[in-house]
């Protein structure tokens, strides 16, 4: 009978032991797997929502867009421009967009938004709230004037932006990008504005006209003051700079032969250093 006592206790002992042993395993290993998960979760380039004021901003926007960029349903509808000042992907979740103090939320950003590090973020503001082809506001700009709210979901807002009177095909944008007061601009949707595209200080279309427009080869200038011009330069909607030509040469036209279809601002100079934009479409 001691024997038999004896048996089923070192039986049970060592039952113990091992059921202790098997029990602290599965938590080493969840410990392993869950430390695997959350680096795979939080790389190094994964978008933050650590935002602060001014880490975004309404960079551009235009409230009367009738010829200038179609959305990719092929409407001409108003558009807003975020800019990402920061060097870090930032996440939007609990961003809103609107037009109105009173209704800062108005539209939300879809969980999931993000903007990448200085990059730029097009928002169609057309009150389309079915489209799922790109992000669709669930409100429209006035061409007559009102204003621009980004906010979070605690209140704060991050951006605004109150405007007046708008031109057709004309935006309002940051001058200097992304830091600069707005001012009247040849758009550059979803890229750089630059010093060539913003129009605040020049003399825009009452004084020179740029026939025929639409175009195909040529363009020739009429400036209804009959000044000297000291040359003239072209630049595409991004800013950049694809034709110059002296005066010596404008008698004759602009070969725009070459220039690919699209929109392009026009800039003269005179001899007086000032200067004169109108804007023309190649077909």
């Amino acid at each position: 009978m001691k024997k038999l006592t004896l048996f089923l206790l070192v039986i049970l002992i060592t039952f113990t032991a091992f059921g202790q042993v098997f029990q602290t395993a599965p938590d080493d290993t969840h410990a392993v797997k869950t430390k695997i998960q959350n680096d795979n979760l939080t790389p190094s380039n994964s978008p933050t929502n650590e935002l602060n004021v001014g880490d975004i901003v309404i960079n551009e926007f235009m409230a009367l867009n009738q010829n200038t960029q179609q959305d990719p349903g092929g409407s001409y509808a108003d558009w807003i421009e975020l800019y990402n000042k920061s060097s870090t992907i930032l996440s939007l979740n609990g961003l809103y967009l609107s037009d109105n103090f009173n209704n800062p939320q108005k539209w939300a950003f879809p969980a999931g938004t993000t903007i990448a590090a200085n990059g730029y973020l097009i928002i169609w503001a057309d009150d389309d709230s079915v489209s799922t082809d790109a992000l669709h506001a669930y409100f429209k700009l006035s061409g007559g004037g009102e204003r621009i709210i980004l906010s979070n979901s605690n209140g704060t807002v991050l951006d605004s932006v109150t405007f007046g009177q708008q031109t057709v095909d004309i935006s309002t944008g940051r001058f200097p990008n992304g830091t600069g007061n707005f001012g009247k601009m040849s758009p550059t949707f979803n890229a750089q504005n630059s010093v060539f595209t913003s129009l605040n200080n020049v003399t825009f279309c009452d004084k020179l006209n740029v026939f025929p427009n639409p175009a195909n080869d040529l363009i020739f200038l009429q400036n209804k003051n009959d000044e000297n011009f000291e040359s003239v330069s072209i630049f595409n909607r991004m800013g950049q700079k694809v034709m110059f030509s002296s005066s010596n040469k404008l008698e004759n036209g602009l070969n725009i032969s070459h220039l690919a279809a699209g929109i392009y601002t026009l800039v003269l100079v005179r001899k007086d250093q000032q200067i004169m934009v109108n804007r023309f479409t190649k077909h």
